[in-house]
């Protein structure tokens, strides 16, 4: 006989979400390969305690997330690269194509073991890139233009600006935005322990986002890390490390204030008509 007509065959197990229950029911508790890692580093300075929690918490969203269906591609890629001599580079590549920020500038540096190409980020080329971002430069720039008049007013008699050529600028006060450069030594391995070790980093911010009350971690901009240790010094015929730096951010600078692409290189050396760089001119 045919079964009785809208009753189909009873269900085996429930419903989904008495499955699922039942499946962390029978979960056996493991260790987290990941939380190994993490501890390990934590132990060895390699990472703060911070770090250590946010990558745990970033963990703890996705796992969460997985349980309801949600895939990861994007991991799945970054953890499927060939482990090797140059996976340094296939990761800034992934990068790359991911973030619409500049790519860190390649610039070849004296160092005490020879020239090494080292990456900088252009204070010239994140101001470009912020001033398009109108989200992100109110968040890290310039959250209220009607501040700038009132700061320059209050710096018209400052002695550390006195015959400073941004006076001869007419548009100063609406236009002229105030950065502080910052360069500090910062514990990077060994975080906590007698034998830490801090690399020289340099950085920059707007001022007025300073005093409006940009937190640290938002206004900060990275520029360039550097272990002194390692660090040229200069010579009679030859530049060390970091005078080759501040050349190169003082290159950097000069763009921003006048506002325009450069036309050459940190060493003074013409764009090349077809190159990237003189079709930003």
């Amino acid at each position: 006989m045919r079964g009785t007509p809208g009753r189909g065959k009873k269900r085996k197990g429930g419903g989904l979400h008495q499955r699922r229950a039942r499946v962390d029911e029978d979960a056996a508790d493991a260790p987290s390969a990941l939380h190994v890692l993490l501890m390990t580093w934590l132990a060895q300075g390699i990472m703060s305690g911070v770090q250590v929690h946010k990558i745990a918490q970033a963990a703890k969203r996705d796992i969460d997330m997985a349980k309801n269906g949600s895939r990861f591609p994007d991991l799945d890629q970054l953890a499927n690269l060939q482990h090797g001599k140059h996976v340094i580079r296939s990761v800034h590549s992934m990068l790359a194509k991911s973030s619409p920020l500049p790519s860190p500038f390649r610039a070849p540096m004296p160092y005490t073991d020879g020239v090494q190409d080292s990456l900088l980020l252009l204070p010239h080329e994140l101001f470009a890139y912020m001033y398009e971002k109108q989200h992100v430069w109110e968040q890290k720039i310039l959250a209220d233009p009607s501040k700038l008049p009132e700061f320059w007013d209050g710096m018209r008699n400052h002695p550390g600006l006195a015959g400073h050529p941004l006076w001869n600028r007419e548009d100063h006060r609406n236009r002229c935005i105030p950065i502080s450069i910052h360069g500090d030594e910062v514990p990077c391995f060994g975080i906590g322990k007698i034998w830490s070790r801090s690399v020289l980093s340099f950085s920059w911010c707007s001022m007025i986002q300073n005093a409006l009350g940009g937190s640290c971690e938002t206004i900060m901009l990275y520029i360039f890390g550097l272990f002194e240790k390692f660090a040229q010094s200069s010579g009679e015929t030859a530049a060390g490390t970091k005078d080759i730096f501040f050349r190169i951010l003082s290159w950097s600078l000069l763009a921003m204030w006048e506002g325009v692409w450069p036309s050459r290189d940190w060493r003074g050396v013409p764009y090349t008509r077809d190159s990237a760089e003189a079709k930003l001119d």
